[in-house]
């Protein structure tokens, strides 16, 4: 058996750790970006309706988000590089059995380890309203899964990474995002392993996708 040099093994793992801070980087960039879109939107929207703040917050994340995935996919295009995004022809009953997969989480999560995220929402009818439901539902969870399982998970992907590396790492940046609630922490870290193993079985983002937003739907009590 030949043996690898010593040499060129440090290499690759500088190259490793190269990698890895590269995409830490821009997932930093990415919610610092956020946060101040988010604040400034906010700010805006408040001089204009100043009685509604949760209102104009929540309009205000919604903006920020799209406008950070249009800006990511804009920028992808000019650097020209592919397949950091996958999807392909849905198959309905790997659908179904995504959402099947987002049910059992959430009994597990809710049931078992009593995890509640409603906490940090105030109950009042504006929860139920269709911005609402873009946000939690539809918006969030493409936008999350295309960063964490889609560009960041092809982008490690494409360096030589293993699978597990980049599992724990993308799920774990997902998870620390959502400081300073450490359920939400502990949560969202167990979401991404569940959605990057899925991703990586069937290479297709919209099944993550369908995960994420039935856990979100159950978990956030709208029904």
């Amino acid at each position: 058996m030949i043996k690898q040099p010593k040499g060129k093994k440090k290499k690759m793992t500088k190259k490793t750790i190269l990698y890895l801070l590269t995409l830490l980087l821009f997932y930093i960039l990415e919610y610092v970006l956020g946060f101040f879109l988010t604040k400034g939107f906010t700010n805006l929207l408040l001089k204009i309706e100043p009685k509604n703040y949760l209102l104009n917050f929540n309009i205000s994340l919604i903006l920020s988000k799209l406008l950070i995935f249009f800006l990511v996919l804009f920028l992808i295009s000019k650097i020209k590089i592919k397949n950091l995004i996958r999807y392909s022809k849905i198959d309905y009953k790997l659908v179904i059995f995504s959402l099947v997969i987002g049910l059992g989480y959430f009994i597990i999560n809710r049931y078992i380890f009593d995890a509640n995220f409603k906490m940090n929402i105030k109950p009042d009818a504006y929860n139920s309203s269709l911005l609402y439901l873009s946000g939690a539902i539809v918006i969030g969870p493409i936008y999350e899964e295309v960063l964490y399982r889609g560009i960041g998970f092809e982008f490690l992907k494409s360096t030589g990474i293993s699978d597990a590396v980049i599992i724990i790492f993308t799920s774990l940046v997902f998870g620390l995002i959502h400081l300073p609630d450490l359920d939400a922490v502990f949560g969202t870290f167990a979401l991404g392993l569940i959605c990057s193993i899925c991703y990586l079985k069937t290479r297709n983002i919209i099944y993550p996708i369908c995960i994420h937003a039935f856990y979100n739907f159950l978990m956030f009590n709208i029904i």
